[in-house]
């Protein structure tokens, strides 16, 4: 049984939801975001270590494709919610695509602009969406469990392209097609921490041939603790070739690999997380999924690109596009 009536619902808060949901509640909709996650912000998140380390298993940077000085990235510049990091980079390091001469990093984490743009928004974590069905004029939305359902006038995807998919179940969706076009390169992290870290003289180390593309010092990065983190990224290759391997395998060989790449026994608690939809590889190429007759769309960077920058546009024009469905519809 649907509890409450919304005029839109979002599933999933990610940047591209989260920019949507603001751009809305702005306007006056009476919105709601539902994020399966602990917290909002999908891969600029960041999980806290077991002493003061705080550690971004995900994104590493943001960047800004457009680099114009009216864009989101080049507003979040200005407030100082993201600050330049002039990593020390180890010798022969290959530098990672976008990241530019300095990296733009979230302070005191990556997971801040996230924050930023949740704030006063009514934002749900933890609630699962198990299917999405049509109730009289609009949608109902029902969690995994069964217990708990809401209704909505217009419903917004702003989930990764296969999990759309999976929500969209039997529902019409003149868009589903364009679905099947969006593709991704898993990216298995290792999170690495403890107090016998030794100390390394450099603060990102790169490869083009280990199972780990890049090793990112958390700990150097601004307004952080001193406690000493790693984060390693595997390659998309490699995060293929092993994406249902056990996570005690791929801490395993994660953390050789580091050991190899650092040149010295990175000793300390070392933990995976497997972003199984890590990075786009082959983007819709437009900005937002509109069923103006089912008042359903889709979102997120897998519309335009890689980027921050991509999920933030796909929001934005996500929210244009629902506040006409929804005028359409008056």
């Amino acid at each position: 049984m649907c509890v409450k009536r919304h005029s839109v619902v979002i599933v999933g808060a990610g940047l591209a939801g989260l920019t949507a949901g603001r751009d809305l509640s702005e306007a006056g909709h009476d919105i709601l975001i539902l994020e399966k996650a602990r917290g909002p912000g999908g891969r600029t998140c960041t999980r806290r270590g077991n002493s003061n380390a705080r550690l971004d298993h995900g994104c590493q940077f943001i960047s800004s494709a457009s680099r114009q000085p009216g864009s989101d990235v080049a507003a979040w510049r200005r407030s100082k919610l993201m600050v330049p990091w002039n990593a020390k980079q180890s010798p022969g390091s290959p530098t990672p695509e976008f990241a530019g001469d300095h990296w733009a990093v979230g302070t005191p984490t990556m997971s801040v602009v996230a924050k930023q743009l949740a704030r006063g928004l009514n934002l749900l974590t933890q609630w699962q969406v198990d299917s999405i069905e049509r109730s009289g004029t609009g949608w109902c939305l029902t969690e995994k469990d069964g217990l708990r359902s809401y209704e909505s006038d217009l419903v917004i995807l702003a989930a990764p392209a296969p999990q759309v998919l999976s929500l969209l179940g039997e529902n019409t969706f003149c868009e589903r097609e364009r679905l099947h076009h969006a593709s991704y390169h898993p990216v298995w992290s290792l999170l690495l921490e403890g107090p016998d870290i030794p100390a390394l003289p450099f603060d990102f180390y790169g490869s083009q041939t280990e199972p780990i593309q890049w090793l990112i010092a958390q700990h150097a990065r601004p307004d952080r603790a001193p406690d000493r983190a790693w984060v390693g990224l595997a390659s998309y290759a490699w995060s293929l070739e092993h994406l249902e391997e056990s996570h005690a395998v791929v801490v395993d060989e994660l953390l050789a690999s580091a050991n190899r790449l650092a040149g010295v026994k990175l000793s300390g608690t070392g933990k995976v997380h497997r972003w199984r939809y890590g990075v786009v590889s082959n983007p819709v190429g437009i900005p937002v999924l509109v069923d103006t007759d089912q008042q359903l769309l889709a979102c997120g960077d897998w519309c335009l690109g890689q980027t921050v920058e991509h999920a933030v546009q796909s929001g934005h024009e996500a929210a244009r596009a629902a506040m006409r469905v929804l005028s359409c519809d008056d």
